[in-house]
């Protein structure tokens, strides 16, 4: 099994940060060293990544690691000191505020705090050719803020829908997310299974229940909506990102019988062993399988 190329300073950091008996590989989006200024004064997002099955998955946007993400963040912003308005501290610092779902405040700070002084200049190509060959006459200089958009599309940070809300947004002007991209802070309130939420209808791999009835889910990405007490699971060996967009969704392990509480808002890697329950009636949920 090949991983990423990571920073030969730092590489891989393995640590069970989920408390379930396997290490997860911490390291860095390397994308961000150099990106807006030097390599001392370059600040890199955290990227958790797991082995399940036969595929390394990143993990970092899963709910329950945000408390990880958090002390990652607060670790950076207390060696920050003089770099702190820098765009090479700014670019790894909105990305870390990201994941954290505090994208808002993080952008108004960054369009306050910007060196648009900077030395390191960050160009595109105006045609549809690399920059390498374009002609100097179709080179356009990007802005601090432009050339961040891009590499925070590039990498997933953002959506499409959220980039093109960012290039309208001024200084102070309040920025209102898409529900679906927000990261619940309350990841670790499990609310305690009520007696209806027994798990007394097993469905096939790939089956959602309806009460006492199971339909099959296609493979692949799906929006679905459900009500209190039904359950899914996903096709044999799939694996994928579930994402509460409102109402919240119970995910038991069926090997380790562990139950874990996703929130509105809120996305959680689940595997083809797991078991999920609505919690109440009109729950809207996403599933995107990793690729």
């Amino acid at each position: 099994m090949n991983g990423r190329v990571v920073d030969g300073e730092f590489g891989y950091e393995f640590k069970d940060l989920d408390g379930d008996g396997v290490y997860e590989l911490i390291s860095s989006d390397n994308d961000f060293l150099y990106a807006f200024g030097c390599y001392a004064c370059s600040t890199m997002p955290a990227r958790i990544e797991k082995l399940l099955g036969q595929k390394l998955v990143n993990v970092t946007r899963d709910a329950k690691y945000q408390k990880f993400l958090r002390e990652v963040l607060k670790r950076m912003e207390a060696r920050s000191d003089s770099n702190s308005r820098s765009n090479g501290y700014l670019g790894g610092w909105v990305a870390s505020k990201i994941l954290v779902g505090e994208l808002n405040d993080a952008w108004q700070k960054m369009l306050t705090s910007y060196d648009s002084a900077s030395d390191t200049k960050t160009e595109e190509c105006l045609i549809n050719v690399p920059l390498l060959t374009c002609p100097a006459d179709q080179k356009r200089e990007l802005t601090f803020p432009e050339a961040l958009l891009k590499l925070l599309v590039r990498n997933g940070y953002v959506t499409q829908g959220q980039a093109a809300l960012l290039r309208t947004v001024a200084p102070k002007q309040p920025l209102k997310l898409e529900p679906e991209n927000r990261i619940s802070d309350a990841v670790s309130a499990v609310p305690q299974p009520r007696a209806d939420m027994r798990y007394d209808v097993r469905c096939l791999p790939g089956q959602i229940s309806s009460g006492t009835r199971c339909m099959q889910i296609p493979s692949g990405s799906v929006d679905f909506s459900l009500d209190a007490g039904d359950m899914f699971t996903l096709p044999a060996g799939e694996v994928g990102y579930l994402t509460a967009v409102s109402g919240g969704i119970f995910v038991r392990n069926s090997q380790s019988n562990g139950l874990e509480y996703v929130p509105p808002g809120s996305r959680k890697l689940i595997v083809s062993t797991d078991i999920m329950k609505a919690e109440t009636n009109g729950t809207r949920a996403e599933y995107r399988p990793v690729q």
